[in-house]
């Protein structure tokens, strides 16, 4: 119900309704309040005074509720990474290490490296 008000030209229409009635008989009416709640009479007085009590308690329920909840602030994102991929990293072990490697043991290790995913690591 928080945010939401009540339709004051529909309760003062119900108002009107209530005040229109002659004879002392009271006749049936009916409200929409915020969030849904509505509220019915049959024209009987018991239940017109059930419902003006039920009227009485859900306005000072939705008067007493906050009109706007603030949310709160999310927390900053994460800094792009600076770290180098997996292929970055590669590349770099075989321009620096990979030349004080015997060439069977780089191209073994060329071998092992060498995936067909590695655009996934990319």
């Amino acid at each position: 119900m928080a945010g939401k008000r009540w339709d004051d030209d529909a309760v003062a229409k119900v108002m009107g309704q209530i005040g229109q009635n002659s004879g002392g008989r009271v006749a049936g009416w009916e409200i929409e309040a915020p969030g849904g709640f509505k509220i019915k009479t049959d024209g009987t007085d018991r239940d017109h005074r059930n419902g003006m009590e039920a009227l009485k308690a859900l306005r000072a329920l939705t008067v007493a509720q906050p009109r706007a909840v603030a949310l709160p602030i999310p927390p900053p994102s994460p800094p792009p990474s600076t770290a180098p991929t997996l292929a970055q990293a590669i590349e770099t072990y075989f321009e620096t290490d990979g030349l004080t490697l015997k060439p069977n043991t780089c191209d073994q290790r060329r071998r092992a490296t060498a995936c067909h995913h590695m655009e996934v690591f990319k």
